[in-house]
């Protein structure tokens, strides 16, 4: 449960979902009398040929005005909820120095669909998944019925496996739905040895057995599974072939190896064609 959630909105939005599921589930991980902060970013600099300076002032009234709105209407009474306009720089920049300013645990921000031009440009969900260190729900479907959880088995210790299990087990449980925990060998390491992966697949099952017996109720459906290849082509790929809902991973901080090649979680939350949590152990 997150005690500091930021929700970026983008107030032009006809659909009412981009809307009020980011705030639901906003309001789902979080407690009572916990604080929400509704943002919208005004990506000005970009306007400057269409927006007049004496416009400026009256843009960003006019967002903050909906953001007031849509926090009385959507019943936040019980969150002290606090409103932000972001104006002038790239829209993901602007969310993550809000994030930082307010030393928020987490982040929730509704994305559509991933299209031809993200996998050119990027995304605004997929930057701020890749360089923000607290945890992050990209909202991209409203069902909830069947839940896939990529597991690292490769530590010592599993205790930092705790926290994205109670995610995905609180999930589970409020929604009835199923779970698909799933481990990725990454099949490159052993040069096409198919004995030494069988093996490694036979200890990664058992591994993966403990860690459910250990962090998940009995009560709950659960699927466990052992594939290997490149890991994040492996979770998109189960995510498809299972018509999953929402992807729960665990992450680590940003690194600098991530922002050359890029990070598992950031990937997933990019091309993913369902809702991404990503649980940090930061938050």
């Amino acid at each position: 449960m997150y005690s500091n959630t930021l929700v970026p909105l983008d107030t032009n939005q006809r659909d009412d979902y981009w809307l009020k599921a980011p705030l639901e589930i906003a309001v789902e991980m979080s407690g009572s009398g916990t604080g929400i902060h509704l943002m919208s970013a005004i990506p000005l600099r970009w306007l400057e040929g269409f927006y007049p300076n004496i416009y400026r002032h009256e843009l960003a009234e006019e967002t903050k005005k909906k953001l007031e709105t849509i926090a009385k209407k959507d019943c936040l009474n019980d969150r002290r909820v606090d409103i932000c306009v972001e104006e002038g720089g790239a829209i993901s920049s602007d969310i993550l120095k809000v994030a930082d300013d307010l030393s928020v645990d987490a982040i929730v921000m509704a994305s559509h669909m991933p299209m031809l031009r993200d996998y050119v440009l990027g995304s605004h969900a997929a930057h701020v998944a890749l360089h923000v260190p607290c945890s992050v729900f990209v909202a991209r479907t409203p069902t909830c019925s069947k839940i896939l959880v990529p597991v690292d088995t490769n530590y010592e210790n599993d205790e930092w496996l705790k926290a994205l299990f109670q995610t995905a087990c609180e999930k589970a449980k409020k929604s009835h739905a199923a779970m698909l925990v799933v481990s990725v060998i990454p099949d490159i390491m052993f040069g096409g040895f198919d004995r030494e992966i069988n093996t490694l697949v036979e200890k990664t099952k058992d591994k993966l057995d403990a860690i459910v017996a250990k962090y998940c109720p009995p009560h709950l459906r659960i699927e466990v599974s052992v594939v290997s290849g490149g890991i994040s082509h492996e979770i998109l790929r189960m995510a498809r072939e299972h018509a999953i809902d929402v992807i729960v991973m665990a992450s680590h901080g940003p690194i600098y190896k991530d922002y050359f090649i890029g990070s598992n979680a950031a990937h997933v939350a990019l091309h993913a064609p369902c809702s991404v949590h990503i649980v940090r152990s930061e938050s």
